[in-house]
Parts: structure tokens; C-alpha cells; sequence
């Protein structure tokens, strides 16, 4: 299977990311980000997971990453304020995708 990209998110404070992939999906993930970082507004990829699933990574350049921003643990003790913050973030960074196309 090509494409395959693993993201292991920070579970909670002082926690890790891990990022592992191929070098097909570890390509796609750089070129995103450099077209994030040369502002042409939210990019997205569709890697997989080495079951065979396919999903969906954002990737978007914020002007400024501040304490409006939703935590980023995914462990269960996630407040219900961050799961607002999210959904506004989810929002701003589709109005990023909308700008794409």
C-alpha cells in the first residue's frame, strides 16, 4: 500500500506527536505545508492508514496561534470549551478551503 501516513496525536500536557509515513505520503505532507507557508490559503490531503482507510489532513498557516485556540490533547479529559474552540478552528480553516478553490 502507498500513502500511508500515520499521525499519533498528544494524547494530553507534555505528551508527543508522532508523524510516520511513507515517503509518497511524508511528500504530500511537506508540499502542503509549503503551500500553506507561502499563503495559498488551507491545503488538504487524503492519505491512509495501513488498514486501507482513507482520511482527511488539514493543514493551514494562522497568523497567530494563541490561547483562542483549542487544546490539542485528544485524551478524554478535553473540556467542553475546547470542543467549541475546535469547531470554530474546524470553521476557520474551511473558509481557508473555500479560498482554494
Amino acid at each position: 500500500m502507498r500513502n500511508v501516513l500515520h499521525i499519533y496525536g498528544v494524547e494530553q500536557e507534555h505528551g508527543d506527536a508522532i508523524i510516520v509515513g511513507d515517503r509518497e505520503s511524508l511528500t504530500e505532507l511537506r508540499d502542503a505545508i509549503t503551500m500553506a507557508l507561502e499563503g495559498l490559503a488551507a491545503q488538504q490531503i487524503t492519505p491512509f492508514v495501513n488498514d486501507g482507510e482513507a482520511y482527511d489532513v488539514y493543514v493551514a498557516l494562522a497568523p497567530e496561534v494563541d490561547q483562542g485556540f483549542p487544546s490539542p490533547y485528544v485524551d478524554s479529559w478535553c473540556t467542553e470549551q475546547d470542543s467549541i474552540k475546535f469547531a470554530e478552528l474546524w470553521d476557520w480553516v474551511r473558509e481557508g478551503l473555500d479560498k482554494a478553490k
